[in-house]
């Protein structure tokens, strides 16, 4: 609530309302009397949430107060545009997609970001002039997925070896640390689930309940 009230105050540079709203209720009714304001002096009005699986916690009542704020008011508004924005697939999919409530079938369109392809990665290097072998492309492409947040530390058209290490292994790397940092931010109880992962990676066969 707080970021969001943060976000909300730079973007009206402070003119409006002061004090933090109480709830997701009187936030989006901040929202939509400032959209009614700058909708009346533009042809488009992009309103983005992002992450807004983080904005649902617990007894917050974030969706019924978005589902009142999107159905009552914003719909309402010709030239208003509402990207839902969030990096926990299974939150939108529940959520927003296969709503069955005041959010059904109110999704218009849908983007879905797509890791690079093989193809594009190599395209992605040579964007940045970093000329690399496609073996080298390769063997990147497998550690990183295709990711461009991740294929953007390539800075230098290094041997592959010494660009994991680099990426991966370095305390200055991005990716160092990432595989505990990644299970925190997606489980309640992060360390049963890297247990749990750890042991299966000991048995290249895999596990039965009784081993």
């Amino acid at each position: 609530m707080i970021n969001f009230f943060d976000e909300y105050t730079i973007r009206t540079k402070g003119k409006r309302e002061q004090d933090i709203p109480k709830n997701w209720t009187e936030a989006f009714n901040y929202l939509y009397q400032y959209t009614l304001e700058v909708s009346a002096k533009r042809k488009k009005v992009v309103i983005f949430l992002d992450e807004m699986p983080w904005m649902d916690t617990p007894k917050s009542n974030f969706i019924s107060s978005l589902e009142h704020f999107w159905n009552q008011k914003l719909s309402k508004i010709d030239n208003v545009i509402l990207v839902a924005c969030g990096s926990t697939t299974s939150w939108i999919q529940k959520n927003l997609l296969q709503s069955r409530g005041g959010l059904y079938n109110r999704v218009t369109q849908r983007i879905k970001l797509e890791p690079f392809t093989l193809y594009e990665t190599e395209l992605f290097f040579k964007s940045n002039a970093i000329h690399l072998s496609k073996q080298a492309i390769a063997e990147l492409y497998m550690v990183m997925g295709g990711i461009p947040h991740y294929l953007k530390e390539i800075v230098s058209a290094d041997s592959t070896t010494k660009l994991i290490d680099k990426l991966c292994f370095k305390k200055s790397g991005l990716l160092y640390g990432e595989y505990g940092q990644l299970f925190h931010s997606l489980f309640k109880h992060a360390q049963t689930h890297i247990t749990i992962v750890n042991d299966l990676a000991k048995h290249h066969y895999g596990m039965t309940q009784s081993a």
